[in-house]
């Protein structure tokens, strides 16, 4: 406060008013098994994750902290200014797909579910004011698995004696949770066995683009989760309408190949 030209009666009430910075962020990073965006019984929190905080205060000061989820999965941020504020989990937890991520009590913006990284936007802090409950749930990657193989009897069993058919590809296809198409190609091990793994929750069709040479198509019988596999007079082979949960493993999706068919 500049005073110029000071009367002789003095300058009173030059008043400094300061703003308490005792607001708070706090939320919590867990593993989302059913992907309903609540923290049910037995779904654990998820620790070490680290989650930034940054925006600007009331007085124009850009804020940057960091913060660790503890052993629950729970993080805070503590003396804080109003303000506009972000928290941004850092990267994605080891062994997790993003799942929904959910602004709390402060309001603001969540990203969809899939984005990397997650993250709660505009969250608005006033005086003394504590936005809780600023979530991000996880989910564990569903898998879809099978083998290629000589189905030498054509029972659709693989039998003692019948081998996998090595170097085969096999493609995955279809609509995950979030509305996005997935379309991936593998090939055979040298046992016949494929695997799709990290899938987020969706409908998947399994497919045999090609024939394996050498071979005509036997039995294709679908896994452990169900699905509608086409029949033998219908090329290419595929396993479709397969809903994959999240942690989902859908095993058995195999393709039997008739490998000694008869000549004439």
């Amino acid at each position: 406060i500049t005073i110029v030209n000071l009367p002789s009666s003095g300058s009173h009430g030059n008043h400094f008013g300061e703003i308490a910075n005792n607001g708070v962020i706090t939320g919590r990073v867990w593993l989302d098994a059913d992907n309903n965006g609540a923290q049910q019984p037995g779904e654990t929190g998820i620790a070490g994750v680290v989650v930034d905080l940054t925006g600007t205060d009331q007085a124009g000061l850009p804020v940057a902290l960091s913060t660790t989820t503890d052993a629950n999965g729970n993080y805070r941020f503590e003396a804080l200014a109003p303000g506009n504020y972000t928290v941004t989990e850092r990267s994605q937890p080891a062994g997790t797909l993003d799942g929904r991520t959910l602004a709390g009590t402060g309001g603001g913006t969540a990203s969809v579910a899939g984005s990397s990284p997650s993250r709660i936007t505009n969250i608005t802090l006033g005086q003394a004011q504590t936005a809780a409950d600023n979530n991000f749930g996880e989910i564990p990657p569903a898998s879809l698995t099978g083998t290629v193989y000589a189905d030498n009897n054509n029972n659709g069993r693989i039998d003692t004696g019948e081998t996998g058919l090595s170097g085969v590809a096999v493609t995955l296809t279809g609509t995950d949770d979030t509305g996005a198409v997935v379309s991936l190609t593998g090939n055979t091990t040298a046992s016949g066995g494929y695997t799709f793994a990290d899938l987020r929750p969706g409908t998947y069709t399994v497919s045999e683009p090609a024939q394996p040479g050498g071979t005509v198509n036997g039995i294709t019988t679908p896994g452990s989760l169900g699905g509608t596999a086409t029949t033998v007079d219908v090329l290419p082979s595929a396993i479709s309408g397969i809903v994959l949960a999240p942690g989902a493993s859908s095993t058995g999706n195999n393709f039997g190949e008739i490998g000694s068919s008869p000549d004439l």
